[in-house]
């Protein structure tokens, strides 16, 4: 991802606000995505050059700061980005609470989802793969005994042919 200094924003804003030029144009003229550069000018608009500040922290909400947002867009009938920019907030939010809220419902919104999530799958995995291992090494044991038993068994079986023919030439 590119990333453009504040004087390129705010210039690329004042350019399509005051210089006349279309967001199509600013974007060809400059380089880059005609939606970035319609963003540009929504911020500037809402919030001056101050909304084109790379501020670097993240917001975070409470769940019921994220239902709210949620139910006022389903009850305006507003658009992912319509409602993003009425609340100040990146239409990426908005897309990931709407997901949850659907797929787990309002409460879905309260659970604490940053960082990574515990992986418990491979425990598991490891402990079927011990008792197949455990099962594994019963079945060779139980094998070996009974090719040991075969053996001696076949050896006896030889021996005991071997003095009946001998028994039978004399």
């Amino acid at each position: 991802m590119v990333k453009y200094s504040e004087e390129i924003r705010i210039k690329v804003a004042i350019d399509v606000l005051e210089g006349g030029l279309s967001e199509n144009e600013a974007a060809r003229k400059y380089g880059m995505n005609h939606v970035t550069v319609n963003e540009w000018v929504a911020a500037y608009s809402k919030h001056g050059a101050a909304g084109l500040i790379n501020k670097g922290t993240h917001r975070t909400f409470t769940g019921e700061q994220k239902q709210y947002i949620l139910e006022d867009m389903h009850e305006n009938h507003l658009s992912y980005k319509a409602a993003a920019k009425k609340h100040d907030v990146q239409d990426r939010f908005i897309r990931n609470g709407e997901r949850i809220y659907r797929n787990e419902g309002p409460e879905g919104l309260y659970m604490e989802r940053r960082g990574r999530t515990a992986n418990k799958e491979p425990q598991k995995e490891l402990e079927a793969n011990e008792s197949v291992i455990d099962e594994l090494i019963k079945e060779n044991q139980r094998l070996r005994m009974e090719v040991t038993y075969l053996k001696k068994l076949n050896a006896l079986v030889q021996k005991k042919n071997s003095l009946q023919t001998t028994t039978k030439l004399m």
